[in-house]
């Protein structure tokens, strides 16, 4: 969520599985409306919580689907959506609890996940390919995989690994309605006032990415603090103690 097209540069593949798997929103809406047009409702509705970042609310009530210059706009991503189960610890003195999704929406969720699976194309990517998404467009996930035994020491070759971007074109971007913009302005570091801030230069200036992977894999720890949800929800960023995604 929050982000125009999705880049990928596949550097290394996985053992088994891991394939980008992409889906038509326009597919998922057809169906949906043929299948069960109280989904699109739901989905319509600007009630979904949506985690944020640098925000004193921690999150915003936002709608997952839209229309704008008719075009659809789809907006999903689950991990992004309700409670986290890592706000529930009660050891962050930062996070504002998030709502709950409401039956409808899990249900929702549910639904759409089951027709985008069933309609998804895989893209059978190989090192060096590029891939560029239209996140408002497509809907996209990666299947599950295995990474093959490697060097014991390294690692390096056999990890699954890609490289991500999120870009935005301002001339040839498409009209975003004003419901959907909080996640978006988020992912491109804008403040409420509308210009980047200081703290947001020091969290930028410190972001390394790794173009070859590391030797051994630390998973994210979950966070509500920045577009890529990869920084501690907690009040010291050193904390050992903060819940992983």
């Amino acid at each position: 969520m929050g982000t125009d097209i999705l880049a990928l540069q596949v550097r290394q593949v996985a053992a088994k599985g891991g394939q980008t798997l992409v889906a038509s929103s326009w597919k998922i809406y057809n169906d949906l409306m043929i299948e069960r047009p109280d989904v699109v409702d739901v989905l319509a509705q600007p009630n979904w919580p949506v985690h944020m970042s640098d925000r004193k609310t921690r999150y915003t009530l936002a709608p997952l689907l839209a229309f704008e210059d008719n075009r659809l706009l789809f907006s999903f991503d689950p991990s992004r959506l309700g409670a986290h189960p890592a706000m529930k610890t009660g050891r962050s003195s930062r996070a504002t609890q998030v709502p709950e999704l409401t039956p409808a929406q899990v249900e929702a969720l549910s639904i759409v996940s089951a027709i985008a699976e069933r309609n998804n194309v895989t893209l059978d990517t190989q090192p060096g390919d590029l891939v560029f998404i239209n996140n408002w467009a497509v809907l996209h996930a990666r299947s599950a995989y295995e990474d093959a035994q490697g060097d014991e020491t390294t690692g390096l070759a056999s990890r699954r690994h890609l490289l991500r971007l999120w870009l935005h074109n301002s001339d040839q971007g498409w009209k975003i309605p004003e419901s959907m913009r909080a996640p978006w302005e988020t992912a491109f570091g804008y403040t409420d006032e509308g210009y980047i801030s200081a703290e947001q230069e020091k969290i930028v200036t410190r972001l390394k990415y790794a173009v070859v992977p590391e030797s051994k894999y630390k998973p994210a720890r979950y966070t509500t603090g920045s577009a890529a949800f990869t920084i501690v929800d907690s009040d010291s960023e050193n904390d050992e103690e903060s819940e992983t995604e």
